[in-house]
Formats: C-alpha cells, sequence, structure tokens
C-alpha cells in the first residue's frame, strides 16, 4: 500500500520505539487520523 509521506514518515518513527513492528506502527498511526475527526 502506498502511503504519503508525511505518513510513512511518522510510521518510521514508530518503529525506531522498541517492540514497535511494522503493523504496531501502522495502526498507531492510523489511530491517530482517526482519532483526530
Amino acid at each position: 500500500m502506498k502511503l504519503p509521506l508525511a505518513l510513512q514518515q511518522l510510521i518510521d518513527s514508530f518503529q525506531i520505539l522498541p517492540g514497535i513492528g511494522p503493523k504496531s506502527a501502522q495502526r498507531m498511526a492510523l489511530y491517530l487520523l482517526e482519532k483526530d475527526r
């Protein structure tokens, strides 16, 4: 899935955290987008 650059950068930032993999990072980033609505 092709994501906007800003969203991909947020996902990459979450993945730096210990214990956070690619799927968890993507879920967290998408949650933040939905939470704001």
